[in-house]
């Protein structure tokens, strides 16, 4: 039996979402299918409803991805004025 290569997705590990402490590859993947390019477009967001547009978008999302939608709408509110100082 032939093993299939994992893919790499390049364009997900290239996007401004891995900038951010902690994301993951998935994360930054789903994100960018939301239709996102940049981490000052989530602020104000709600992660919930973010996780939900994720689940109809893709519907095999897994539960910690949520964890990590937080973790992106907090630094979209906070981390991008940290880094501004």
């Amino acid at each position: 039996m032939i093993k299939k290569k994992n893919e790499t997705d390049f364009i997900a590990l290239r996007s401004p979402f891995m900038r951010i402490p902690n994301v993951r590859v998935e994360t930054a993947r789903a994100l960018l299918n939301l239709g996102y390019k940049d981490i000052f477009e989530l602020q104000g967001r709600d992660p919930n409803i973010l996780f939900e547009e994720c689940i109809e978008l893709m519907p095999k999302t897994q539960d910690w991805i949520l964890k990590d939608l937080e973790t992106v709408v907090d630094f979209a509110e906070f981390g991008i004025s940290i880094l501004r100082l």
